[in-house]
């Protein structure tokens, strides 16, 4: 959220500030969206041997456990005037090709787990980007040619709509991930992301890249940070009944 929101800023108009509301749906949330009874209907008699617990009891032990799905809304501010807003939704409980009863020895890769990822960037009247990824398989090992489209493994839109009059381009273009970068479709694209970062910052601290060339230096993750422990601190002020609303300086 801060790189897109740092992509569209220009000197002289930089917010000072974030005002910030966030929301959890938490583990005894999640019970009463999917009851005992309910998964012994989907899964028969034999989910009985698997969860011996109640719902109630459940509840009693996932009390104090984190947020499982989460909404947040981030205002930015210039002198206490809004000038910027962005909302950020992450879901644990959200589609999957999991559909078992016992887990796997490997609770990580096919184990049901898909990603959905989309993005929507507006920059005034001017530029609209949405980015689109959506997986359907939990099998991730190998990927082709074919796995570029929705549903496939490394499915990655970036869709742009610009007001030609203003600034001039294309109206509508999509442009697939690999065409920015050199992948591998054989592998996941993110895996391939994942091992850059990694190295890039490697390559930092042992004098291969200096602090100029880092596309995300440290220092740049104050912000997100601050936005991460406003999501909190806004969550846990309303369990105890306190104002929701978080105030976090952009900058110093």
């Amino acid at each position: 959220m801060y790189r897109f929101y740092q992509a569209g800023t220009v000197s002289g108009k930089s917010a000072d500030a974030m005002r910030i509301h966030s929301a959890f749906v938490q583990p005894h949330g999640l019970l009463r969206q999917l009851t005992r009874q309910d998964y012994q209907r989907l899964f028969g008699p034999e989910y009985a041997s698997t969860c011996p617990y109640s719902d109630a009891e459940l509840s009693r032990q996932f009390r104090d456990f984190g947020e499982v799905d989460l909404n947040a809304v981030v205002t930015f501010l210039s002198d206490g005037v809004a000038v910027g807003q962005a909302s950020l939704n992450l879901l644990h409980n959200s589609f999957s090709r999991r559909g078992w009863l016992y887990p796997p020895a490997d609770l990580y890769k096919g184990n049901g787990r898909v990603k959905h990822e989309h993005h929507r960037v507006h920059v005034g009247p001017f530029l609209a980007v949405a980015i689109h990824s959506y997986q359907s398989k939990s099998d991730h090992a190998q990927s082709d040619d074919t796995d570029l489209q929705p549903g496939g493994n490394n499915h990655f839109e970036i869709h742009l709509f610009r007001n030609t009059r203003m600034i001039g381009g294309k109206e509508v273009e999509v442009i697939h991930l690999d065409q920015l970068a050199g992948f591998d479709r054989s592998r996941l694209y993110i895996e391939q992301v994942k091992e850059e970062v990694v190295g890039e910052f490697f390559r930092y601290l042992t004098g291969q890249l200096s602090e100029q060339e880092l596309r995300s230096p440290l220092h740049d993750h104050a912000i997100p940070v601050r936005m991460l422990a406003a999501v909190y601190e806004s969550h846990a002020n309303a369990q105890r009944g306190d104002h929701p609303v978080i105030m976090k300086p952009m900058g110093g």
